[in-house]
């Protein structure tokens, strides 16, 4: 999705991460997108079929 806000381009993307629940594991997928300086908009955490 691309937005035009005044003079800015505002790219936006939608991801969807598959994660094992266990400790920590949200923590650090976090920490990548912080480390390059990417916001984080919107996230929503729920189980899944998947029992592993």
């Amino acid at each position: 999705m691309v937005e035009q806000n005044g003079e800015d381009l505002i790219m936006r993307r939608i991801l969807s991460v598959l994660l094992e629940n266990e400790s920590g594991a949200l923590s650090r997928v976090i920490g990548l997108f912080s480390q390059r300086g990417y916001n984080i908009e919107s996230l929503t955490v729920a189980p899944t079929d998947d029992p592993t």
